[in-house]
């Protein structure tokens, strides 16, 4: 058993080249499986000088420091030469011990609780390789090693398997919020209503614009924008508006503070991309920023039910804003939407999140390193509009349909996190002596510590 080398000769600048002998860190040790995707190499010269520190294929790796310790696999067949780094230990097992064995039980619950013990630091668990060297572990004879390696390789197939075929519902279940929401922005979710004349709401709307502009300024009303060309899908009685004609016309479409600054306990909260999850808003998790700074963002001041949608970044994302954050903020990344009380919030909120208007934002989104949404494309954006109960039929609707999706999703998120815990099963049975039987035919295992 050794560990990696510390000290100048690792530092970056002297052992990272283009190409060479491999080096292992810690990034490349899973918990029974190498990933191979984090590469570094070290100079032929400093692997001469290391080469104490090899790593053969067989050899099992064992990771010293992170939070699940120890974690074990093995070197793989097509590494070439490779050196462990420093916070990796090597193990070469001698003759007569199965190195898939070993690594199954450095992964197993016997070995960590008995490395728990050994485990130093408080921000960084470590374990220190003469404890580790130290530990006590069973050792079963050989014939009954491969015959364990099998059986649990067997039991973890069918693990995999089963975890495999979760991760496909898994993603059905999104396929089908997918679904769901295309469903609504096209008129196919609900039965239709013609109780309204949907062009005569819109004209209404119009005409309550510009009412509730004169009542608020003297100055020269603009109309809405247009809506953008974009092929949409409608029933024969819905209508499409712009998303600006379907807004307060005071408080516009806009976004939020560009620099919020330092976090201040007792500051206005605003809304950041990453607080917006699931179409809601994660309050407990705002950050403040300070009243004077708040104050020149006014016009982007939040109220309850309006919606935010981010854009730039991850754009499309959608959240509405609770009674709890009248008054907050948002960053420059999202902007505000004001809907017009002649169109359910709800409905709009679908809208904005689903796959239809994800098009348009794709369509319109424009720069290099991080592409956003303009505020001006978002005016003109097209929105099918149907009447006014039908918008809530279909918001209801999501929702009926997104809570049953919901408590799918959560009983497949428990049996995925089982199939963690079912392969920390197996391998505690396997290191008690109950997933393989014993025969009194093989060589004991004394021998092979003999040797």
């Amino acid at each position: 058993l050794i560990d990696g080398p510390f000290g100048s000769n690792l530092k970056t600048e002297h052992y990272v080249t283009e190409h060479g002998p491999r080096v292992i860190r810690l990034q490349n040790i899973g918990e029974g499986f190498f990933k191979g995707d984090d590469q570094a190499f070290i100079s032929r010269e400093h692997f001469e000088m290391l080469r104490r520190h090899d790593a053969r294929p067989g050899d099992v790796l064992i990771a010293a420091l992170g939070e699940i310790l120890p974690r074990a696999c093995l070197v793989p067949e097509d590494i070439g030469p490779a050196i462990v780094k420093a916070d990796c230990f090597r193990f070469r097992p001698a003759h007569g011990v199965n190195a898939r064995l070993v690594q199954h039980l450095m992964n197993s619950p016997q070995v960590r609780e008995a490395a728990a013990h050994l485990i130093s630091g408080v921000g960084r668990p470590r374990l220190n390789l003469g404890k580790v060297a130290n530990i006590q572990i069973p050792l079963p004879p050989a014939p009954e090693q491969d015959r364990i390696v099998a059986a649990i390789e067997e039991q973890f197939s069918r693990v995999d398997a089963g975890v495999a075929a979760l991760g496909r519902v898994r993603q059905n279940l999104g396929r089908m919020r997918a679904a769901i929401l295309q469903a609504a922005a096209t008129g196919n979710l609900v039965p239709h209503s013609l109780t309204e004349d949907v062009g005569a709401v819109l004209e209404r709307v119009a005409s309550e614009r510009r009412a509730a502009w004169t009542a608020h300024t003297k100055k020269s009303y603009k109309e809405p924008a247009a809506a953008a060309p974009f092929p949409l899908v409608i029933p024969d009685h819905w209508r499409i508006a712009s998303l600006e004609a379907l807004t307060h016309p005071v408080r516009v479409i806009c976004y939020g503070i560009l620099m919020p600054k330092e976090n201040i306990s007792d500051g206005i909260p605003y809304v950041r991309v990453r607080d917006m999850k699931g179409w809601t808003i994660d309050v407990p998790g705002l950050k403040r920023t300070s009243q004077e700074i708040a104050a020149k963002y006014a016009r982007a001041s939040l109220k309850s039910g309006d919606l935010l949608l981010a854009i730039r970044g991850s754009y499309g994302r959608v959240a509405i804003v609770p009674h709890e954050l009248d008054g907050a903020n948002i960053t420059q990344d999202s902007a505000r939407i004001a809907a017009h009380d002649s169109i359910d919030h709800r409905y709009l909120l679908y809208y904005l999140g689903g796959s239809v208007a994800n098009r348009y934002y794709h369509r319109v989104a424009r720069g290099v390193a991080v592409k956003g949404v303009n505020i001006g494309d978002l005016r003109s954006m097209p929105v099918p509009v149907p009447p006014y109960d039908e918008q809530v039929a279909i918001a209801d609707e999501v929702e009926r349909n997104f809570t049953l999706l919901d408590q799918a999703e959560h009983t497949v998120d428990v049996a995925l996190s089982r199939g963690s815990s079912l392969r920390s099963s197996v391998l505690a049975d396997a290191f008690a002596g109950r997933l393989v039987t014993q025969d009194p035919d093989d060589e004991p295992a004394a021998v092979l510590v003999e040797l």
